[in-house]
């Protein structure tokens, strides 16, 4: 069994490509040599013969994604490359995986099944082209004045603690993947975040003009709503991360307004267009998204697993 990097061993990168789309290979090929300290892979061959293969790529706070396992027969028996995957991970402190894959190809999915890892959900998503705004939504909830907070430095650390406050509690009642409340620290989910891309922040207070995130970290009294956006100046567009509203303030048009934000600045960092992932059955949500002029261009089949529960 092999474990390590693909590029350490002739032909492994090809072959584990083979379990993608023809036109996705590119893509993946080019994250692959981003390499990351927690990057594993495992693999098996037989007489210099790749058969099996599954590798998982740092996505930071203590997170990875799972690529779509690699294998020549359908009926292989996932269970030992899976062990030795899992425990690998966890030796990196890596403690929670995903995976994110095409719902019309079942399977490379049935293969993550079989190594441990349990189907959540379907992904929606969803694009719009920079420039559109929520149908009626007023010109000051755009809130060009806001002030945010850049999430690639060390000018961000004195913000931390209540960045992590108000996303922490937006997952209160949420309908996005409800299931995996709890199963990470909240600070954890937002430095992997911060490890994708450039990620600009704005906390929304409640009852008064929006304006600089304050410096204080001990009283977040006020809070209403954040709003995460990623930029990707490679692909011309921004990545809606995450929005939420805390529920006692749900209702009231304020997810309208982060989605209003987020497009408009959008627009003043110059990109062509937005996207977001959302849980198709987060239906409310939806419909906010593509009242604000999204629509849905792919899905993905979500599964995860808490490697915390890994025996050993």
């Amino acid at each position: 069994m092999f474990v390590g990097h693909p590029l350490e061993e002739e032909g492994l990168l090809t072959f584990l490509l083979t379990a993608f789309p023809p036109d996705e290979t590119h893509v993946w090929r080019e994250r692959l040599l981003e390499q990351r300290p927690g990057d594993v892979c495992v693999a098996q061959r037989v007489e210099n013969r790749w058969i099996a293969g599954v590798q998982a790529q740092d996505l930071g706070g203590r997170a990875a994604l799972i690529w779509p396992p690699a294998c020549v027969e359908s009926d292989y028996d996932w269970r030992s490359l899976g062990e030795r995957l899992f425990a690998e991970l966890l030796q990196q402190n890596i403690h929670y995986t995903q995976a994110l894959l095409p719902t019309d190809r079942p399977g490379p999915w049935r293969s993550l099944i079989a190594l441990g890892m349990t189907q959540l959900t379907v992904m929606d998503y969803m694009v719009a082209t920079a420039g559109t705004v929520p149908q009626g939504a007023p010109e000051n909830l755009r809130d060009s004045a806001v002030e945010p907070l850049v999430l690639n430095g060390d000018a961000a650390d004195d913000s931390f603690p209540r960045l992590c406050h108000i996303v922490g509690g937006t997952y209160r009642q949420t309908l996005d993947c409800p299931e995996l409340n709890g199963i990470r620290a909240v600070e954890d989910v937002v430095r992997g975040y911060q490890t994708s891309a450039p990620l600009t922040a704005w906390i929304f207070p409640d009852g008064k003009p929006a304006g600089p995130v304050a410096r204080e970290t001990e009283h977040f009294a006020g809070d209403a709503a954040v709003l995460l956006l990623s930029d990707h100046p490679d692909h011309d567009q921004t990545e809606l991360t995450y929005m939420g509203v805390l529920p006692e303030y749900r209702g009231r048009g304020w997810g309208r307004r982060l989605v209003s934000h987020a497009i408009a600045n959008t627009v003043n960092m110059g990109r062509g267009k937005i996207v977001l992932a959302v849980d198709r059955r987060n239906g409310p949500a939806i419909e906010q998204y593509q009242a604000a002029g999204f629509q849905r261009w792919a899905s993905r089949v979500c599964l995860t697993r808490h490697l915390d529960e890994v025996d050993g």
